[in-house]
């Protein structure tokens, strides 16, 4: 006998149709679950990867710009003030242009000594020496010295007059004096400046305790100043001319080889620097693996040796240096 009745039409899930039900459910859950972290993880590394390009832009930028100054002269300037710069006698008809450069500063105090580039395998041990020590270390630096310019044009006793406005923009300078300043603008003719002069001397190095490129000039020996977050390692090698060097015939001089700094034996043959820097992000990666990489010095990192979760990336960039003297037309040092 059929049973009649209001609710004899109504009809529930089965429990296998409740199963394949959940089950269905929880896998798209897992799926979006899924899809999410990989797209968070993907966002958090190139977000960490910009991260270091932007550190190694910054160093980079600061590194090259004094780089490339170092060793320049005004030779708009007032001639006895290059001639006591330069350690030669000063010849009007030696550059046409208005940037003499030299290798070599200072046949008088304070610049005794100093080139216009220097570099240590390891750290300066001095902040105000010109021609410091250098205490072998893991990790590099380098010094450089150029004439440091004014940003004002005019015709007191302080600020020197330029032949014209954008000869002002060559140098760092004093914001709050208008003078030549160092690397982290400071006047280096001013009360905190040791030595004292018309020369920038700035030294970079990196803080292994912060992790960070720094640099110190001569404007306030006391008072260094940050660049780059996250730097591990700095390496620099120098292009010297080849050994035996061109002729004195040859138009131009080009670097031969790349050495370490103590096997530069004459930096005045220092034609380009090549740096590289080890970058670290600051904070651990959610990714459960890094990639590996090779550092500054060759070694291969592989990604199981790496504990911390911090992504590393290696840069390299090469500067030619713009001012360099040569002893005799087409000759080098």
């Amino acid at each position: 006998m059929r049973k009649t009745g209001a609710g004899s039409g109504q009809h529930g899930f089965s429990l296998v149709e409740l199963m394949v039900a959940v089950t269905i459910g929880l896998m798209l859950t897992l799926a979006i679950a899924s899809l999410y972290v990989v797209n968070k993880r993907t966002f958090r590394t190139q977000d960490d990867a910009s991260r270091l390009q932007e550190s190694s832009r910054a160093a980079f930028d600061i590194l090259g710009y004094h780089i490339r100054l170092a060793g320049f002269v005004d030779a708009s300037d007032d001639p006895n003030m290059i001639a006591t710069l330069l350690n030669a006698s000063w010849n009007q008809n030696r550059s046409t242009n208005a940037d003499l450069v030299a290798q070599f500063f200072g046949a008088a105090a304070p610049y005794v000594g100093i080139t216009a580039i220097r570099g240590c395998d390891g750290t300066f041990n001095s902040n105000t020496a010109v021609a410091p020590a250098c205490t072998a270390g893991a990790m590099d630096s380098i010094m450089v010295a150029y004439q440091a310019r004014p940003s004002t044009v005019g015709a007191t006793t302080t600020v020197r007059t330029t032949l014209n406005a954008y000869q002002d923009t060559l140098g760092a300078y004093n914001a709050a004096t208008g003078q030549g300043g160092d690397c982290g603008g400071l006047d280096v003719a001013g009360a905190t400046a040791n030595p004292s002069g018309p020369l920038a001397i700035n030294r970079f190095y990196v803080d292994s305790a912060t992790q960070r490129l720094m640099c110190i000039g001569n404007g306030d020996p006391t008072k260094p100043r940050p660049i780059a977050e996250g730097v591990e390692d700095m390496q620099i090698l120098y292009g010297i001319v080849p050994n035996p060097p061109p002729s004195t015939t040859q138009p131009d001089a080009y670097a031969g080889r790349y050495v370490t700094a103590t096997n530069v034996t004459n930096w005045a043959q220092v034609l380009a620097v090549r740096v590289c820097l080890q970058i670290a992000q600051p904070t651990q990666n959610i990714a459960t693996d890094v990639p590996g990489y090779t550092n500054c010095n060759g070694t291969v990192v592989t990604s199981a040796s790496q504990t911390d979760g911090k992504i590393r990336q290696i840069f390299r960039a090469t500067f030619a240096l713009r001012n360099i003297v040569l002893t005799a037309p087409d000759a080098l040092p």
